[in-house]
């Protein structure tokens, strides 16, 4: 009765009769009365299967993609369906079986279409339903037309109902994007908001529920040309005037930081390096990954051609996208690209994060001998030598503050007291060990050392003038090539740096071998 009553506030009597004759006419319905399935059925995917033997379907909704499942199949070719209800793994076999049959179609929700690239998989894109906003479009297109793309032409195919609102939305946003080309000479995204559109509707049926004197005829609704002109007004309200677009052009003309600064590629090239250098490498994160998952009674198993399964054993590793085997692992994204159903592990993965978060929780709760900690014995030392990895903050800016996070790494001979330019040795291959206790004693003793407070400040100090350096020299760039005086206040907010705090992470012990 709840519901009952909920519908009857909502609708008209004359809606909810509409409602009813339209439920009746769509029962009457089969996919052979349905033109835009008949369309790509015998019309695009013969004309696209030609082109390339891969085809991506995307859909907006999942009862979509099940009723296209159950109408496409053909003998002709093999049909997989994705959906963001699969789990990890399930998604991978999808993505390998689509891989090595030789003529298929793909349909799948915008699930594929966030971070995979799917370049090696197909050529061919046919949008089966009309996102309110575009820019979903081209973030599906995204995934398939970008370099690594064997074809010279991706063919993509949006299919629309003419005569219909879908049709009318569509005009307005290519008419949009027209008018955006000739003002800026680039096709911008697009400015559809779906959220503004429904509160105009929502809005609109309000007003018609609170008047007094009954149901109006006239006034706006899911079913009249009334209410089609409404929705359509909405459309174009939810863009930007061309006042107010012109306005946007001037500011990103003035203050966008790319369009005042030519940035060099050996310059961001720089920066990527030094990146990978605090983050480490992906021979790091293969060396930790395999190390950690054995601590918990877990497997990395190599299966050749660079790719690895993981078996977990361990519950608390265990995450639902993937269940207790991750198969065809690479540390490669170089294989990864030539492999579309691999799972490629790095640093931010969450099966890797998940091993750093117990490595640390098995520190605190074990007195701090591993984890945290480690060993090894080196011919390149005379003196037993400790390697500190910290974690140091800081904050930018001056009204709203950034955090900044470093990874910094100090080397100490314990015989002398100096800090070492160097921080890699080469482990040597020996036999002999530390026992549990001499092992507890030494990492005490690299805790205890009396300067390391004083060494570490002085490098947090170090690090946060050169921070203010870089920037500084970025600022005086800006206002060289912007050749303007009227600078914007975020120039001044990304020198203002200060000291946020430490956290030591880890203690590498080397023993002299001799």
């Amino acid at each position: 009765m709840a519901s009952l009553r909920l519908d009857f506030e909502a609708f008209s009597n004359d809606e909810i009769n509409e409602i009813k004759r339209i439920t009746e006419f769509a029962k009457a319905l089969t996919p052979h009365d349905d033109e835009k399935l008949q369309e790509l059925k015998n019309e695009i995917i013969p004309e696209l299967l030609l082109k390339d033997p891969k085809i991506i379907i995307f859909t907006k909704y999942k009862d979509t993609l099940d009723y296209l499942e159950k109408n496409c199949k053909s003998k002709e070719y093999d049909t997989f369906v994705m959906h963001g209800d699969m789990s990890q793994n399930a998604r991978t076999d999808i993505f390998g079986k689509f891989d090595r049959a030789k003529k298929a179609i793909l349909i799948a929700t915008d699930v594929i279409s966030e971070g995979l690239n799917l370049q090696r998989l197909a050529s061919n894109v046919v949008h089966y339903e009309l996102p309110w906003n575009p820019n979903r479009l081209e973030q599906r297109n995204g995934r398939v037309d970008r370099i690594g793309q064997k074809k010279d032409i991706v063919s993509i195919r949006t299919l629309v109902i003419d005569k219909s609102l879908d049709k009318e939305i569509l005009d307005l946003l290519l008419e949009k994007q027209r008018t955006i080309e000739i003002d800026r000479d680039y096709a911008a995204a697009y400015f559809g908001d779906e959220e503004y559109l429904k509160s105009v509707i929502s809005q609109a049926s309000s007003r018609r529920r609170n008047r007094k004197k009954g149901f109006d005829p006239d006034a706006p609704n899911l079913f009249n040309s009334v209410g089609v002109d409404e929705t359509k007004k909405a459309v174009r309200q939810s863009f930007t005037t061309h006042e107010e677009d012109l306005k946007r052009k001037k500011k990103i003309e003035e203050e966008t930081f790319y369009s005042s600064l030519d940035i060099e590629l050996p310059e961001i090239d720089k920066r990527i390096a030094e990146t990978k250098r605090i983050v480490g490498s992906q021979e790091e994160v293969q060396i930790f990954v395999k190390s950690a998952l054995s601590r918990f009674n877990s497997a990395m198993i190599e299966t050749g051609g660079g790719f690895f399964e993981i078996q977990l054993r361990d519950p608390r590793l265990l995450l639902q996208k993937f269940g207790s085997t991750i198969k065809k692992v690479t540390f490669d994204p170089e294989l990864a690209l030539t492999h579309p159903e691999a799972v490629i592990l790095d640093a931010g993965h969450s099966i890797v994060r998940k091993l750093i978060d117990l490595v640390k929780a098995e520190f605190f709760t074990t007195g701090g001998i591993y984890g945290r900690n480690a060993y090894f014995f080196s011919s390149e030392t005379d003196s037993v030598v400790f390697i500190y990895n910290f974690l140091i903050r800081y904050t930018a800016g001056l009204k709203e503050k950034r955090v900044i996070e470093e990874l910094l790494t100090i080397t100490i001979d314990n015989y002398s007291g100096k800090v070492l330019p160097k921080t890699g040795f080469k482990p040597a291959q020996t036999t002999r060990n530390l026992s549990q206790s001499d092992l507890a004693d030494t990492i005490r003793e690299a805790l205890s050392f009396s300067s390391l407070d004083h060494i570490v400040q002085e490098k947090i100090r170090e690090r946060r003038l050169q921070l203010i350096e870089e920037r500084q020299e970025l600022y005086k760039k800006i206002l060289v090539e912007s050749k303007s005086t009227d600078q914007p206040a975020w120039l001044d907010d990304i020198i203002h740096i200060e000291d946020a705090g430490y956290d030591l992470l880890t203690i590498t012990i080397i023993q002299p071998l001799n």
